[in-house]
């Protein structure tokens, strides 16, 4: 599975950033999709979320969403970790 970590712009209100995550998590592939910490009271981390998607092709397909979205600041894929034997 891929991770893909996006932020959102500092201006964009919860109910926006909402409709977006609704949108992410209706994309076929993605596993899930949340904010890093919905309870913070800090302003960078409120506006951090992931989304966990099972390949290539559904990550592209987030991308692209995020890309072309207006409310959406960075977003940034989580490379692949394994164990070093």
């Amino acid at each position: 599975m891929t991770t893909i970590s996006f932020q959102f712009n500092s201006d964009v209100n919860r109910q926006q950033q909402n409709a977006v995550l609704d949108k992410v998590r209706r994309l076929p592939g993605v596993h899930t999709a949340s904010f890093v910490d919905p309870d913070t009271s800090h302003p960078l981390i409120s506006r951090m979320c992931m989304a966990e998607v099972q390949d290539e092709s559904t990550s592209h397909a987030l991308e692209s969403l995020l890309a072309n979205s207006q409310v959406v600041d960075s977003f940034d894929q989580e490379p692949d970790r394994n164990l070093v034997e």
